[in-house]
């Protein structure tokens, strides 16, 4: 399912410049008005809400609600006019700067699940108790809590691997996208050969070279890595799940995940959440406030 892609892996970095945790008042002096930065910024609502414009598309923000604003992407922001806020903020630089221009469909802005958001604020924690601190080691620390939260923030806008080829068209790229968004679907060789104006016969010699795996194979895996997603973090019916993912109905469901996994979809949610109690996930204590928050 993964692809690895070690030259970008190699080439990629990020520079911190600056970030922390932001408090305002309701309707403060935390606004501005069609700005363009240098730098990409991430802010991440935690409580409260405020307002964000992002080109022509106005946002009332709420908890959970974190923003990828690019570089050079005009943009506006202030503070509600009732309601207080606390956010997490952070400007990086990326490098090569069009690297995450490269992934098909990025949204600017995910939902956070609540189970997921003690971890994201954690990460963000983590980060601002290093950044501002003058040793090297600490530095250190704060550029990889950076890679950690961009990590974590590509898993949440694209909940599946999409691989990302360092000669893959932009085409192949939207194909798998457009996978992952349609797995309740039916995804033929055929469908998925005239979405991508080819004959069917060259189509999947032409997806097998660039993703390492058949059409049909690459399918497969997708609907079974979601079922598990689903299996963990929902309370599902086993037949709701094959449905959404794309199966026929619960049994052949179950069947193709035995054999992927050796277990049952039901065994596996109960030993999922097993393992989840046993290796809860520890808070970090450190937390830090800065008076800036753009």
């Amino acid at each position: 399912m993964q692809t690895r892609n070690h030259s970008l892996l190699a080439d990629l970095n990020i520079v911190c410049r600056q970030g922390g945790l932001f408090f305002a008042p309701p309707n403060s002096a935390w606004r501005l008005s069609g700005s363009v930065f240098e730098q990409n910024k991430f802010y991440y609502l935690m409580e409260g809400g405020c307002h964000i414009r992002l080109r022509d598309k106005n946002y009332l923000v709420k908890p959970g609600d974190w923003f990828y604003i690019p570089a050079g992407l005009d943009h506006s922001y202030s503070s509600h006019a009732q309601l207080p806020m606390k956010k997490y903020w952070m400007h990086f630089d990326l490098y090569p700067s069009d690297v995450l221009s490269k992934l098909p469909q990025l949204p600017m802005v995910v939902s956070v699940p609540e189970d997921m958001r003690e971890e994201v604020e954690r990460r963000f924690a983590a980060f601002s108790g290093a950044f501002y601190a003058d040793d090297l080691t600490h530095r250190m620390e704060a550029k990889a809590e950076g890679f950690r939260l961009l990590a974590l923030f590509l898993r949440l806008a694209f909940p599946y691997d999409i691989p990302v080829l360092q000669e893959s068209p932009r085409e192949l790229m939207t194909l798998l996208a457009y996978i992952h968004q349609n797995l309740s679907q039916p995804l033929t060789n055929l469908d998925l050969a005239n979405l991508m104006h080819l004959h069917p016969v060259y189509f999947c010699r032409w997806f097998r070279d660039r993703v390492g795996l058949a059409p049909q194979q690459y399918v497969r895996q997708c609907r079974l890595e979601t079922g598990k997603r689903l299996l963990e973090k929902t309370d599902d019916p086993v037949s709701t799940i094959a449905q959404e993912i794309g199966f026929y109905d619960a049994a052949h469901f179950s069947h193709a995940f035995c054999r992927s996994y050796s277990t049952t979809p039901t065994q596996y949610r109960v030993a999922a959440r097993v393992d989840r109690r046993i290796h809860p996930d520890r808070i970090d204590p450190s937390e830090t406030a800065r008076l800036q928050g753009g």
